[in-house]
C-alpha cells in the first residue's frame, strides 16, 4: 500500500491485517482480496483524516479497530471494507456514489445501513431513537451482517467511552446494556455479550461493580491453585472413562453475578457458584457420558441440571448444564458440550455463518424467531411503546414451557398465562378464560416457570381484557390485546353514537332508519369524508361529531340552541369538553374531582361522559392513549361538590371529635363518615362537600397536622375497599 500515514495509524492499520491473516488460518482459508481492504482503508483515511475523537486520537483509528473485532465475528472482505467505511457517509462530506463507484452496490447497502437518521426533525430524542433503531432492525432482516458491524462499533465505542462526559457515557452505557448487550446474547456471541455487559455496568453503577470485581479477584488468588486441580482431577476421570476432552475452569463475568444477587434478592455473601467449568468433549454421546462421570464423584445438586443440547436456546446454544458440590463443598457450575457446540456458543452467529458453508440465512431459522418478533413490532404506534417493546423481546432471560402435546415455546423470564396463550396463536390468546399449570388452576397472571406444562382454557364467547395489558410480558401478546381492545372499544362508540342520533332526531319527530336513507344523511356524510354509517356513529360516540350539527342541515331555521336542556347548569358546575359544554356528564366517584383538579373524560358505555381527576388510578390503569379519553376542563362551579378523604390514623381515642372540629372550623360540611379498623392503624373515610380543590388541600393540611393521623389521601383507596371486602 503506497500511502504514507501517522505511525499510530500504520500500526493499528497493521494489526488489522495480521488478525485477518491469524483468521485466515483458523478457518483455514486461503482466497481473500486483501487489495479491497487496502483500497477502504485508503478511502475512510482520506475522508476522516482531520477528524479527531474525544480522545484526541484520529478518527480513522475508530473504524479500522471496528474492522478488527470484525475478522473474529466473520471473514468476508465486504463486511470488513464496510466497516472501515461505516461512518463516511453520516460524519464526511462522502456521496453515497463514491461509495458504490468504488466498492460496489453491497457494501453500500452496508454502509447505508449504517447510518444513522439526522436529517429530519423530531420532538423528542427517544423518537429519533426509536426511529433509528426501527431502520437497523428493518436492515438487519435484508443483511445480518449489518448487526454484526453495529456490535464491533459499539464494542470499540465501549472500550473508549471514558472520554465522554459522565452523563453520556450513563447513557450510551444504559442503550448498551438495555439493547446491544441482548441482541449479542440473542445472535450467540457469548464473548461480546460479556464485554458489553460488564463495559456498562461498570459505568452505571461503579459502587456495585468494583466491589464485585474486587471480591472476584479476591477469590481467584485463592482458588487458582483449587481451579486447577479440579481441572486436572476431572480430565483425568473422564480419561480413565475413556472420554477425550478438554477442561477449562473460570469465574464468571461481573454482570452475571449482579443479575443473579437481583434476582434472587441476594447479597455477594449468598452467592455460590462463582466457579464454572466447561467439558469440551468429541462428540454428543460422549457428553452424556461425561456427565454421568460428573455425578458419580461429586454430589449434584436438585434441580439444576439443563439439557441445552436436547432442547437448544433459540440462539442456537447447546450444553449440559449442572451444579455439583466440589472438594470442600465448594459449589460449582459445569457445562459439558462438543467443540463445534462450544465454537457456536462463543462466537454464535458467526460460527454457525461458517458450519453452513456460506448458505444466505433464512428468518424462518429458529434462532432467528426474536428478530421476526422485533420486525412485527416496527411499526408501533409510539417511540416509548416501541424501545419499551423491544428491551422486553431482547431480554436475556429466558424460560422452556410445554403444551399438554409436549410443544415447546420459549418465553421471556416473567411471562404469563396469557402470553403463553398468544405464543400459541393470536385467536387462543383473544378466547383465553383460564389457565392451569402443572394440572392445577391458576390465574392468568400467573409467572411460568420453566419446564411447566400450562393448557390454556378457551370460550368462543370470550373477549380479552384491558387489564391484561397491567401483566402480559411479550409485546406480542401487548400488541393484539391492544388490537383487540381498540376493536371491541370501536363497536362500543358505533353503539353509543346510533343510540345518540337516534335520540337527537326523536327530539325533531324523526326516526333513524328513514333518516340514514335521506340524501341529507348522503350529503352530511360527504361533506365530513366519511364513507359508511359505522364511521359517523363512531365518530358521534367519540365525541368528535355533534349530531346536532346534523339536525341543523335538516332544520336550519330553527334555533336548537334555545331548546337546549344544559344538564351541566343545572348539575351546578360546567366542564368543557373540546369547547363545547353541550354534553352528558357526572363526576366519577372513584377520584372525586372538583373545581382547580386537572380533569380528563372517559366516554362510558352508555355514552355519558365521566369526569376523573388526570391522575386517578383508573385512568392509569385504562391507558392514556385510549380513543374513549377526551379533553376536558373546569369552566365555572356554581355549588359545592362531593368528594371523599381517606385518612390513616394511630391512637384513635377522641379523633373523632378531633376530626369533626378541625373541619367543621373550615366551614365545610361532612356528609359522611366510616371507620374500618386494622391491626396497625385505623381507616376513616370522609365525604365533604366543598366548592373547590383549595378548600379541600386546606382540609388536608389541617388534618396531616394531628399527631396521631399518618396521612391524608384523597378518593377511595384500596386499602379501604378491602376492609369493606373483610366485614
Amino acid at each position: 500500500m503506497e500511502y504514507k500515514i501517522e505511525p499510530d495509524i500504520e500500526i493499528a492499520y497493521k494489526d488489522l491485517k495480521k488478525s485477518i491473516r491469524d483468521a485466515l488460518i483458523k478457518q483455514k482459508k486461503s482466497n481473500f482480496d486483501f487489495d479491497l481492504i487496502d483500497k477502504a482503508f485508503t478511502f475512510a483515511y482520506e475522508k476522516h483524516k482531520t477528524q479527531k475523537r474525544a480522545s484526541k486520537e484520529s478518527y480513522i483509528i475508530h473504524p479500522v479497530n471496528t474492522a478488527k473485532i470484525i475478522t473474529r465475528l466473520l471473514l468476508d472482505e465486504n463486511t470488513i471494507a464496510a466497516a472501515l467505511l461505516h461512518d463516511v457517509l453520516e460524519d464526511t462530506q462522502t456521496k453515497e456514489e463514491e461509495i458504490e463507484s468504488n466498492f460496489g452496490p453491497d457494501v453500500l447497502k452496508l454502509v447505508k445501513a449504517l447510518t444513522k437518521i439526522e436529517s429530519l426533525q423530531y420532538k423528542s430524542a427517544e423518537q429519533k431513537q426509536a426511529d433509528n433503531f426501527r431502520k437497523l432492525l428493518v436492515s438487519i432482516a435484508n443483511d445480518l451482517r449489518v448487526i454484526l458491524i453495529k456490535l464491533a462499533d459499539r464494542l470499540h465505542n465501549m472500550r473508549t467511552i471514558v472520554y465522554l462526559n459522565e452523563e453520556k457515557r450513563k447513557r450510551i452505557a444504559k442503550e448498551t446494556l438495555d439493547i446491544y448487550a441482548p441482541m449479542a446474547h440473542r445472535l450467540g456471541i457469548y464473548w461480546l455479550k460479556s464485554e458489553l455487559e460488564d463495559r456498562s455496568f461498570e459505568i452505571i453503577d461503579y459502587k456495585t461493580y468494583n466491589k464485585i470485581k474486587s471480591y472476584l479477584e479476591n477469590l481467584l488468588e485463592k482458588k487458582e491453585e483449587y481451579i486447577r486441580f479440579i481441572e486436572n482431577s476431572l480430565k483425568e476421570d473422564l480419561l480413565q472413562n475413556n472420554i477425550q476432552c478438554e477442561v477449562n475452569g473460570r469465574i464468571k463475568h461481573i454482570y452475571s453475578i449482579y443479575t443473579k444477587m437481583q434476582r434472587k434478592n441476594v447479597d455477594l455473601d449468598s452467592i455460590y457458584d462463582f466457579v464454572a467449568f466447561r467439558i469440551i468433549t468429541e462428540t454428543e454421546k460422549d457428553c452424556y457420558n461425561a456427565l454421568g462421570v460428573v455425578h458419580k464423584i461429586y454430589k449434584p445438586l436438585l434441580n439444576r441440571f439443563k439439557d441445552y443440547i436436547a432442547l437448544p436456546k433459540q440462539n442456537m446454544y447447546q450444553s449440559l448444564h449442572t451444579t455439583v458440590f466440589g472438594p470442600g463443598d465448594v459449589v460449582l457450575e459445569i457445562q459439558i458440550r462438543t467443540q463445534k457446540m462450544h465454537e457456536i456458543n462463543e462466537e454464535g452467529l458467526a460460527a454457525h455463518w461458517r458450519y453452513k458453508e456460506g448458505k444466505k440465512f433464512n428468518l424462518n431459522d429458529k434462532m432467528f424467531v426474536w428478530l421476526k418478533k422485533l420486525l412485527e413490532n416496527t411499526q408501533n404506534e409510539s417511540s416509548q411503546e416501541f424501545l419499551r417493546d423491544m428491551k422486553t423481546d431482547l431480554e436475556s432471560g429466558e424460560i422452556y414451557v410445554f403444551t399438554p402435546a409436549g410443544d415447546l415455546k420459549v418465553l421471556p423470564r416473567g411471562a404469563t398465562c396469557v402470553d403463553f396463550a398468544y405464543e400459541i396463536h393470536t385467536k387462543i390468546g383473544d378466547m383465553c378464560t383460564g389457565a392451569k399449570v402443572n394440572n392445577k388452576m391458576v390465574p392468568l397472571r400467573h409467572e411460568l416457570q420453566s419446564g411447566d406444562i400450562v393448557e390454556i382454557l378457551t370460550s368462543p364467547s370470550h373477549k380479552p381484557s384491558r387489564d391484561w395489558l397491567s401483566f402480559v410480558k411479550t409485546s406480542k401478546a401487548r400488541n393484539k390485546i391492544k388490537q383487540s381492545v381498540r376493536e371491541i372499544e370501536k363497536q362500543e362508540m358505533i353503539v353509543i353514537g346510533k343510540n345518540l342520533l337516534s335520540k337527537e332526531l326523536l327530539r325533531h319527530n324523526i326516526t333513524l332508519a328513514p333518516y340514514l336513507k335521506s340524501k341529507a344523511f348522503k350529503d352530511s356524510l360527504s361533506s365530513l369524508g366519511l364513507s359508511k354509517e359505522d364511521d359517523l356513529f363512531e365518530n358521534i360516540g367519540l365525541k368528535k361529531i355533534n349530531p346536532q350539527s346534523l339536525i341543523n342541515s335538516l332544520e336550519p331555521q330553527k334555533d336548537t340552541k334555545k331548546r337546549e336542556i344544559d344538564t351541566q347548569v343545572k348539575s351546578g358546575f360546567v366542564i368543557a369538553i373540546d369547547g363545547s359544554s353541550n354534553f352528558d356528564i357526572k363526576l366519577a366517584k372513584c377520584c372525586s374531582p372538583v373545581a382547580g383538579d386537572d380533569i380528563i373524560g372517559y366516554i362510558s358505555k352508555n355514552g355519558v361522559i365521566m369526569i376523573h381527576r388526570i391522575d386517578c388510578e383508573n385512568i392509569a390503569r385504562i391507558g392514556y392513549n385510549s380513543e374513549r379519553l377526551i379533553k376536558a376542563q373546569w369552566q365555572e362551579s356554581k355549588k359545592k361538590v362531593k368528594t371523599i378523604l381517606t385518612v390513616y390514623a394511630k391512637d384513635t381515642l377522641g379523633l373523632i371529635s378531633k376530626i369533626s372540629s378541625a373541619i367543621a372550623n373550615l366551614n365545610i360540611n361532612i356528609t359522611d363518615f366510616k371507620m374500618k379498623k386494622q391491626t396497625d392503624r385505623d381507616i376513616f373515610l370522609l365525604e365533604i362537600e366543598v366548592s373547590n380543590i383549595n378548600e379541600i388541600n386546606e382540609c388536608v393540611s389541617v388534618l396531616s397536622k394531628e399527631p396521631s393521623i399518618i396521612k391524608v389521601e384523597r378518593g377511595l383507596k384500596k386499602d379501604f375497599q378491602r376492609g369493606e371486602q373483610n366485614d
